[in-house]
C-alpha cells in the first residue's frame, strides 16, 4: 500500500513541475526564479493546508508569502511594471518622472529583501 502512494504523489509531483521544467532555460537567472516560486508555492499551499502536522507560527508563513509575492514581482521587465502600477490618479505628476535609475533601485530592494528572507527563515519552512 505505501508503495501504490508513493507512486500516487510521485505521478502528481511530476504533473505539478513538468510545465516548469519543460519551459525552464539555462541562459537566464528568470528561470530559476521561476521555479523557486513554483516550489515555495506548493509549500505555502501545502503549510496552510488540512495536512501539515507541524505548527508553523503565522509569522513564518507570512514571510514565506512576502517571498512569493516578491518573486512574483520580480519576473519579467520590472521596469515595465513599475510604470504600469505607477498611481498617478492618486498623486497626480509626482510619479512621472520615474527613471529607469528610480526602478532599478526599488528593484534591487526586492532582491535584497527576498533573499535576507530566504536566508533568515527557509529553514524553518518545514512540516
Amino acid at each position: 500500500m505505501k508503495t501504490l502512494r508513493r507512486l500516487y504523489h510521485s505521478i502528481q509531483s511530476l504533473i505539478y513541475w513538468l510545465p516548469i521544467i519543460w519551459q525552464d532555460r539555462d541562459f537566464d537567472y528568470q528561470f530559476t526564479l521561476v521555479i523557486m516560486e513554483h516550489s515555495l508555492k506548493r509549500l505555502y499551499k501545502f503549510l496552510n493546508g488540512p495536512h501539515a502536522q507541524a505548527a508553523q507560527p503565522k509569522s513564518r508563513i507570512k514571510h514565506l508569502r512576502i517571498c512569493l509575492l516578491l518573486l512574483e514581482r520580480m519576473q519579467g521587465s520590472y521596469i515595465d511594471k513599475a510604470r504600469k502600477t505607477e498611481p498617478r490618479h492618486v498623486f497626480g505628476d509626482f510619479y512621472a518622472d520615474w527613471n529607469s535609475d528610480d526602478v532599478r533601485y526599488l528593484e534591487e530592494q526586492d532582491w535584497q529583501y527576498l533573499w535576507e528572507l530566504l536566508s533568515k527563515y527557509m529553514r524553518t519552512w518545514w512540516d
